[in-house]
């Protein structure tokens, strides 16, 4: 009976003095995505739905060399030996540089302007449950593999060869009919001087090639005067500098000369639709609408050029900044 008091006031000093824990739990998990199928007729890819990187596997991507001094500032980041070892140690660098300050493209040792084939796609869950997506990737010149820690768009380092072949396809002896450009300016590839384009000039795509300064993908544009201007193809889907000639000559029918000359001087006038407005404009930032009796009345606000006003779809009156 004795031995028996003195063990339940062991016990009892035990869970006196025991303290609550947590049993901490592994979560982090590893999934490869499955393959699908890549369109590079559907337009650049962009990856904003991380979901569709699978199409990645399999094709080809061109890593986009840094030249400006402020992109070589910024560097390169994401490009590791393992994606499942911490990406900022400085030792799972690929290729890292002599001093790790965030993977300064100066510093690598010649990543850019390299060839990469898409050979995986990995969705990490972390233990905070966060995901994190990672691109096995092999170096086309040495057969080297590393990964790459996809964040947000692959247009910031990447192009897809396939999207960018189809382009040059597409595009190659096409002619384009110029509007005024509201911001920037053209510059002649040969004379280096600033080229004043008229609205309404008629251009031809004579080569492809990646711009130097932004290392986007771009036409080579040539005018009347054989001068040579760089277009970067994704301005194309804007319509705020080139239209494709075809596809103009159908605004021009469909509005008249007068409206389509306004909208490629990126002027709007009272009369005028939606749709003219949004080509001459473009998108508005931000539109008020107001219901009254068989009236539907909008307020389409610019931040930088003013605000246009519509009764029932048609501009009714123009406040420009």
């Amino acid at each position: 009976m004795k031995n028996l008091i003195l063990l339940l006031l062991g016990l009892n000093a035990f869970f006196s003095q025991a303290q609550i824990s947590t049993i901490q739990v592994n979560k982090s998990s590893s999934d490869e995505l499955t393959k699908m199928e890549y369109d590079s007729l559907e337009g650049e890819f962009r990856g904003d739905k991380k979901s569709d990187l699978g199409q990645l596997i399999g094709q080809e991507l061109y890593l986009k060399p840094k030249s400006s001094s402020f992109d070589i500032q910024m560097g390169y980041k994401g490009f590791i030996k393992d994606y499942k070892i911490n990406q900022y140690e400085k030792s799972n660098v690929y290729r890292c540089c002599s001093t790790y300050d965030g993977s300064r493209a100066d510093k690598y040792d010649g990543i850019g302007d390299k060839y990469y084939t898409v050979l995986a796609v990995y969705k990490i869950i972390s233990s905070s449950n966060l995901a994190n997506y990672f691109l096995k990737l092999s170096r086309k010149d040495n057969g080297e593999i590393c990964y790459y820690s996809y964040s947000f768009s692959l247009t910031s380092d990447f192009i897809v060869v396939g999207y960018y072949e189809k382009q040059k396809e597409l595009l190659r002896d096409k002619e384009f009919v110029m509007r005024k450009r509201r911001f920037g300016k053209f510059i002649d590839i040969n004379t280096g001087k600033e080229v004043a384009i008229n609205p309404g000039k008629i251009y031809k795509c004579i080569n492809f090639g990646i711009d130097p300064e932004e290392s986007n993908p771009s036409m080579v544009l040539e005018g009347e005067n054989k001068e040579l201007i760089l277009l970067p193809i994704s301005w194309l889907k804007y319509k705020m500098y080139a239209i494709e000639k075809s596809e103009a000559l159908n605004y021009s029918s469909r509005f008249g000369i007068h409206i389509w000359d306004q909208i490629l001087q990126n002027e709007v006038e009272i009369g005028m639709t939606e749709e003219m407005v949004l080509l001459a404009w473009g998108n508005p930032s931000k539109i008020n609408p107001t219901e009254l009796k068989d009236v539907k009345s909008e307020q389409w606000v610019y931040e930088q050029r003013g605000y246009i006003y519509f009764k029932n779809g048609i501009v009714d009156a123009i406040q420009e900044n």
